[in-house]
C-alpha cells in the first residue's frame, strides 16, 4: 500500500503486470515502486479514481524511469487516469494506451463508463470522434458525455499511433 492506493504485481512470461486501486496521491513514492526489469510492463488503470499534485509528480517520475528499460502498456485506462494524460502528457512517458474507460450516458439508464479497445476504434479516435455504443442494459443509444476533442487529445502523445484523417 502507498497512501491511499494499492499495488499488486504479477511477473510471468517476461512481462510485470501492476494493477492499481485507489488514488494516487502524496502517499505514492517513485522511489518506492520496484524495478522489475521486465520486457513489458502493463499497468491494469481500471481503478484508479484520483490524482493529486503530489502523485502525479511522482507518478511521472515513476514512469519516466520505468520507460528507460521497458515498453510500457497502459490498459483500462480509468477516466481519471485519461484526464491526467490529456493534462500531463509526460504521464504516459513512452507507453502506449492499449484500451481505455469513457463517459457515456443511457437516457434510460443513466451514467455508464464504456471500455474501449483503442485497436478497434483507431480511426475514429484518431479523428478525436466517440466511438458508438448501445446501452447493453436497454440497447439505447450512448450519448458521450464529454467533449470529443478534449477527450482523445491523448492520441497526439501516443507513439505510433496513426494520424488522423
Amino acid at each position: 500500500m502507498l497512501g491511499s492506493l494499492s499495488v499488486r504485481i504479477d511477473v510471468k512470461d517476461n512481462a510485470a503486470h501492476y494493477t492499481f486501486s485507489g488514488e494516487v496521491d502524496e502517499g505514492f513514492s517513485h522511489r518506492l515502486m520496484p524495478d522489475l526489469a521486465q520486457a513489458d510492463t502493463f499497468l491494469d488503470l481500471a481503478q484508479v479514481n484520483a490524482f493529486n499534485s503530489c502523485g502525479i509528480r511522482e507518478w511521472v517520475f515513476w514512469i519516466k524511469k520505468l520507460s528507460i528499460n521497458t515498453r510500457i502498456h497502459f490498459i483500462a485506462c480509468s477516466i481519471a487516469m485519461i484526464d491526467q494524460i490529456n493534462m500531463i502528457p509526460e504521464s504516459l512517458g513512452s507507453g502506449t494506451i492499449e484500451s481505455f474507460y469513457a463517459p457515456y450516458f443511457c437516457v434510460k439508464c443513466g451514467e455508464v463508463n464504456k471500455l474501449i479497445e483503442l485497436s478497434e476504434h483507431q480511426v475514429k479516435i484518431a479523428n478525436k470522434k466517440a466511438p458508438f455504443f448501445a446501452c447493453e442494459s436497454c440497447s439505447t443509444a450512448l450519448t458521450f458525455d464529454t467533449l470529443d476533442s478534449s477527450y482523445f487529445l491523448f492520441v497526439e502523445h501516443q507513439k505510433g499511433f496513426p494520424n488522423a484523417s
